[in-house]
């Protein structure tokens, strides 16, 4: 991006007098292709020719050899974006028409030009994007002059044309289309009901117009075949107060097995936004226990404590061996976001003392890096230094073990941290000494250079410390 004048700069600039303005120009439409398109297609063409120009330029461009560089092919995409599809964007508003054609023509040659190049960094599709963003534009101008009668026909040519244009490109857009244009599609999606994906679209589009009524007649028709709307319909009813209806849709949709995993999780989610609405503290404490019991998230048990804010021992109790029940990487995870630090020093040193630091390699899929990085930090500040430093410590072993050299400055980070945390450690504690860790890890790990290097580089004072001997 070109840096701003400064408002020293504009004064000068504002200064020239037209003939050194015009002068510049000529010399900057000579000397950059880009600058020469752009004045001639803004300020020396009428829309009308500027389209005809950049119809031209695409068919220049598209005729070039095939291009499987994985570089060059970016280029050559971001570039059609910027220099085919944005003006196309711009000029929309005074050439709807010639630019509403000229968009089918490129979306139709779109699959040629990724088959000529390699399409692996994703830019085709910024264009493609850019693309449909000008065909819904002009198509709603023409739609309000009235020269687009058969608005539904063209979006359901295309739809079928173009694997990528569909319903939720219109939704998303909305703004570009407009409601009443959105509606005539739909209602030409209608006559074609007989296709399950068309009707899909359908609902999709109703959706996104909050047609309340359409939607119940297709649920209570069961036409309902794609649980995402089923989702969106169900976030519409609570949306709009209808709340028993709302708990009608996700219960039975639960009951039926229609929804996968992540979409159960999100039907489960809405369910309990439902009885949050309604005051319904009791569904509402038993759904989260009942969510607990089977996927161990912390969301679920924060949502019962907001319900429940003078917890018995006994339901904290509860909920920490549901918890268990999946794993102890899952117990582990839920007493760090919990900020369990007493019951957490007591696990880690006896997971620590008998496993040294193999016990982490078990436990990876649930204590992630992020997360153990930032609750150590919450651990220490709450005066847990045990579990804070164990922790830290296990990511420098967990790097070093797998000799993940990509990520050694981080490690070296985590050294760090583990000396800051060890500070606090209390002077009874029986956890390995910093000197006796690094030692360790030192005599296993001694050929990793590049990794100790680093460590002398921010912690100096350790040198003396790193002897295989020990």
């Amino acid at each position: 991006m070109a840096k701003k004048l400064t408002q020293k700069q504009q004064e000068l600039l504002s200064n020239l007098s037209a003939e050194t303005l015009l002068d510049l120009v000529k010399t900057l439409m000579s000397s950059n292709d880009m600058v020469n398109n752009y004045v001639v297609r803004e300020y020396l063409s009428s829309k009308a020719d500027a389209v005809k120009a950049i119809e031209r330029e695409y068919r220049k461009r598209a005729r070039r050899r095939p291009v499987y560089d994985y570089w060059q092919s970016h280029t050559f995409f971001i570039e059609l974006a910027q220099d085919i599809g944005d003006p196309l964007f711009q000029l929309s508003a005074q050439e709807p028409d010639a630019v509403f054609k000229l968009i089918r023509t490129l979306l139709q040659d779109v699959e040629r030009l990724c088959e000529a190049h390699d399409t692996s960094s994703g830019s085709w599709f910024e264009y493609v994007s850019v693309l449909h963003q000008t065909w819904l534009k002009a198509a709603c101008l023409l739609f309000k002059q009235q020269k687009l009668p058969n608005l539904g026909r063209h979006y359901v040519e295309l739809y079928d044309s173009d694997d990528h244009f569909e319903a939720s490109v219109l939704t998303d857009d909305l703004h570009l289309l407009g409601h009443q244009a959105l509606q005539v599609i739909r209602d030409y999606l209608c006559l074609l009901d007989g296709e399950e994906r068309y009707r899909n679209e359908a609902i999709v589009i109703s959706i996104a117009l909050k047609d309340l009524e359409f939607l119940a007649q297709h649920y209570q028709t069961k036409r309902f075949s794609n649980t995402p709307s089923l989702l969106k319909y169900a976030e519409l009813l609570i949306d709009e107060l209808l709340l028993d209806q709302a708990v009608e849709v996700l219960t039975l949709c639960n009951d039926n097995n229609q929804f996968n995993r992540v979409e159960r999780e999100q039907g489960n989610r809405l369910l309990l936004r439902v009885y949050q609405e309604e005051g319904n503290a009791a569904e509402a404490k038993a759904l989260c226990r009942a969510c607990f019991a089977k996927t161990a998230s912390v969301f679920y048990y924060t949502e019962y404590l907001k319900l429940a804010p003078q917890q018995s021992e006994a339901e904290r109790q509860d909920f920490l061996q549901l918890a268990r029940t999946h794993g102890e990487g899952y117990y582990i995870k839920l007493l760090l976001e919990l900020g369990e630090g007493k019951v957490l020093d007591q696990l880690l040193l006896e997971l620590q003392t008998q496993q040294a630091d193999s016990w982490y390699e078990q436990y990876k899929s649930q204590l992630s890096v992020s997360l153990l990085r930032r609750e150590t930090s919450k651990l220490a500040k709450l005066g847990f230094a045990v579990s804070a430093v164990i922790l830290r410590r296990v990511l420098v072993a967990n790097v070093l073990k797998n000799a993940l050299s990509q990520y050694y400055q981080y490690a070296v980070s985590d050294l760090k941290k583990s000396f800051d945390y060890a500070k606090a450690l209390p002077a009874d504690s029986t956890l390995e000494s910093q000197q006796a860790f690094l030692q360790r890890i030192y005599a296993q790990h001694y050929r990793k250079h590049s990794f100790w290097q680093r460590c002398l580089e921010t912690l100096p004072q350790i040198d003396h410390m790193l002897t295989k001997s020990a």
